[in-house]
């Protein structure tokens, strides 16, 4: 029944019966007058489609273009060119790249040195476990905000490919726990003003109708992130899709 599924999921509400006697200012909720928070602008590495300091997320089924995209995003950040929509970009700046699923040597350096990017400005962590969120989090704040004296430039991209594989979490179809992750990840990001970029794969058994619910695992993912974009075949031609753009313009699919 509701009433019992309400009792398991949420026990502390279901036998809430008021304050205790002893209930203080100890219990009140920490809060801030709207008016103390300062404005400002939301800032951009590729305007209107990757925000800086936010949580991005690139999905697509296998061999849509997902990493061939991403290729492209970091040689125009590390070459310091325009954007392949005449977007202006004049500073260059460091990418982190993660990414487990394709070889190294073979395919990503060849590819990124063939779109016209700056191998010298990209570093690589050694291991997958060394920048995995659920564990490593402070690692990861660390070397992104002492990245100029680690690496000898700053970083204004991090990679993850999959993303699924650095998240780390036990259950990725569950809300809570990948909250619990995400949420501090889009603290670090904020307070570094280094934007992440996740590539995802697609739930193959999805109701196309709303890509975002194609996004393998929880909600949460779609939730939390900024921007989510979509690499599509159609026929013959590759699409790069904005389904998702908190402060920017969203395309309209063909």
């Amino acid at each position: 029944t509701i009433d019992s599924a309400y009792e398991k999921f949420a026990p502390g509400v279901a036998g809430y019966t008021g304050l205790p006697e002893d209930a203080d200012g100890s219990l009140a909720i920490k809060a801030t007058r709207m008016s103390d928070i300062v404005s400002r602008k939301q800032e951009w590495l590729w305007p209107g489609r990757l925000p800086k300091g936010q949580l991005v997320l690139l999905g697509g089924m296998p061999g849509a273009g997902k990493s061939t995209i991403s290729s492209e995003i970091a040689a125009c950040l590390t070459a310091g060119r325009v954007w392949p929509d005449g977007a202006d970009y004049t500073t260059e700046m460091g990418v982190m790249w993660c990414v487990t699923e394709e070889d190294m040597r073979c395919t990503v350096k060849p590819r990124l040195v063939a779109g016209g990017g700056n191998p010298e400005l990209i570093v690589l962590p050694e291991t997958t476990e060394s920048v995995k969120l659920s564990s490593n989090m402070a690692a990861l704040e660390y070397s992104l905000t002492h990245a100029k004296e680690l690496d000898g430039f700053e970083i204004g991209l991090v990679i993850m490919d999959p993303f699924m594989n650095y998240v780390g979490s036990q259950n990725s179809n569950s809300d809570g726990e990948t909250r619990e992750i995400l949420d501090p990840l889009a603290q670090v990001l904020q307070r570094t003003g280094v934007t992440m970029l996740g590539i995802c794969h697609l739930n193959k058994k999805a109701n196309m109708v709303d890509p975002i619910h194609a996004l393998m695992g929880t909600t949460a993912f779609a939730g939390i992130a900024r921007s989510i974009h979509f690499a599509l075949r159609i026929s013959e031609r590759r699409v790069f899709a904005i389904c998702k753009s908190s402060g920017g313009a969203e395309d309209k699919y063909p």
